[in-house]
């Protein structure tokens, strides 16, 4: 018999799977998107290619204009995999997957599992999150591109879930 736990789970898994195919489904296909995806690229080779691989670089050039922490886990990910689109995205797919579940959780915090599961199928739903210049809008910056945004989106969104969660355990408010 489903109760209220089955049916979170399923709708959590529902949401996973299908999060999983929007944003991981053939990740490296599409060519590499000009200005910051092809920048951003370009910084993690420099970076890996130079001798003091804890400081960004561009062209032999200090890099200081956005935050690290993308950089270095690609950075981590392209010595691992070896280079290639479906790598320099893998950190932003993984974010959209970590943002759609989050919102799961946040929502159902308050609201039912059902409301729960239509928030993330809106959030799913949204094609600029997805599809690079959809309805003919620029949207570079998607789930399925070597940014930077969706892994700052996804630490925000689980800062928020963790900070709802902090009167359970001690432990999500150092998290």
């Amino acid at each position: 018999m489903l109760n209220s736990k089955n049916i979170k789970a399923i709708f959590i898994i529902i949401i996973s799977l299908l999060s999983a195919y929007l944003f991981f489904y053939k990740l490296g296909a599409a060519p590499v998107e000009l200005w910051d995806e092809n920048t951003n690229i370009k910084v993690v080779n420099s970076t890996l290619s130079s001798s003091d691989k804890r400081a960004l670089q561009i062209d032999g050039e200090a890099f200081y204009e956005k935050p690290p922490v993308w950089y270095y886990l690609t950075e981590v990910l392209v010595t691992v995999f070896g280079e290639s689109r479906y790598v320099y995205r893998l950190i932003s797919a993984v974010s959209g997957v970590v943002i759609s579940i989050c919102i799961f959780l946040i929502v159902n915090k308050k609201y039912s599992p059902l409301s729960s599961f239509i928030a993330s199928l809106s959030f799913l739903a949204v094609g600029q999150n997805i599809i690079t210049n959809s309805s003919g809008y620029f949207s570079s910056h998607t789930f399925r591109s070597a940014d930077l945004d969706p892994l700052q989106i996804a630490l925000m969104v689980l800062s928020i879930l963790f900070l709802l969660n902090i009167d359970r355990s001690k432990n999500y408010f150092y998290l």
